[in-house]
């Protein structure tokens, strides 16, 4: 009785390593990547490359999904004119290196944040948390974000080179998740 037990316990330890070894072995990593800028005539254009980042380049073949896509950022307005901010992502296929900034707005993309008003001469500051709840086309946001490489526009209706719109301890953060077999 002993030995029986003995061999069903060691077969199914031999088992269990033979299923763990074959099974889906995954992963969630969080990218950041960080931005500042001061837009004195009314929008910004930022190209964004995750695949740069080692852990991208180590896991890019086996990347299932973006789990989630949210920002921090602080928005000071230093005009007397309520404004609004909106962020718009476009998918980009030429690497950071040769990138030039556009001379407009694409007509193309998707807009994440709209409408977030910021009061004139006031200082907004948005947590992740807070971020989540106003970005919209989620869908479609991680779908440009999991190609690795993308353009962020920001646009203010306010901003002058007299009073500039300045976003700072700006974050973008992306959890996306990856198997293998």
């Amino acid at each position: 009785m002993k030995r029986k037990f003995t061999t069903v316990v060691l077969t199914l330890l031999i088992l269990s390593v033979v299923l763990t070894a074959s099974c889906l072995i995954s992963g969630t990593f969080i990218f950041v990547e960080d931005f500042n800028f001061t837009a004195d005539t009314g929008w910004y254009w930022y190209p964004v490359d995750l695949t740069s980042n080692a852990d991208w380049r180590e896991h890019k073949d086996k990347l299932d999904r973006v789990e989630q896509v949210g920002f921090e950022m602080t928005i000071q307005n230093t005009s007397d004119i309520d404004t609004e901010f909106n962020v718009w992502f476009v998918p980009a296929s030429d690497p950071v290196e040769t990138a030039v900034k556009p001379n407009v707005l694409p007509e193309f993309g998707a807009p994440v944040i709209t409408g977030l008003f910021v009061p004139a001469n006031s200082t907004k500051k948005i947590s992740y948390a807070e971020s989540l709840g106003i970005i919209i086309n989620a869908r479609i946001l991680s779908q440009i974000v999991q190609q690795g490489r993308f353009d962020y526009y920001g646009y203010s209706t306010g901003g002058s080179g007299d009073f500039p719109f300045n976003v700072t301890d700006g974050k973008i953060i992306v959890t996306l998740s990856a198997s293998e077999t």
